[in-house]
């Protein structure tokens, strides 16, 4: 399971979320984060849970069915002292010292490249939004094109006219003329 912090810094939403039930894929709060994600969220650290009772409401789905883990492993991932997203990985079997302590050593490096994915995630989203702006843009000046060319037009039109009333004026004057 892997949740995000959402934009608006209210909510951990589901990015990924392989065998766990749907109901257990909700956004999480992140004000006040409960149960085994607001565990590792609050200190900060990864937190290990072990001995899961079988009533535990805590399943995950695989082929062989509905399946109850024997251990959670939840890693909050931090950005400015920011929890900005965890990972928690559930097994049927206990980890092992080896698997843990793996866990442990990758800890950072895990961390910066969350970060990193979501620095990337960042930009996909700002460059979704220029391009958007953009097309708006350039929807603009195609509009804007138009009309000065729709004024251009306008112009020729009236100058046309304010040469065609100068000769009526000027025919009018030699009539005039002519007639005096």
């Amino acid at each position: 399971v892997v949740f995000l912090r959402n934009n608006e810094k209210n909510l951990f939403e589901k990015f990924e979320c392989i065998g766990l039930d749907a109901d257990k894929c909700k956004p999480i709060s992140a004000n006040q984060p409960e149960g085994i994600f607001g565990l590792a969220l609050a200190s900060g650290n990864i937190s290990h849970i072990k001995n899961i009772p079988e009533e535990s409401h805590i399943s995950f789905n695989a082929i062989s069915g509905s399946l109850k883990p024997q251990e959670i492993i939840t890693i909050p991932i931090f950005s400015a002292n920011e929890a900005v997203a965890f990972v928690s990985i559930f097994s049927i079997y206990n980890y092992s010292a080896l698997s843990i302590r793996l866990i442990e050593s990758i800890f950072s490096t895990l961390t910066s490249r969350m970060i990193g994915i979501l620095a990337y995630k960042t930009v996909i989203e700002f460059s979704e939004q220029l391009e958007v702006q953009n097309s708006e843009l350039e929807q603009q000046k195609t509009e804007l094109r138009t009309m000065a060319n729709e004024l251009n037009e306008q112009n020729t039109e009236l100058e046309q006219q304010k040469q065609q009333l100068g000769e009526v004026s000027r025919l009018k004057t030699n009539f005039l003329s002519n007639m005096s």
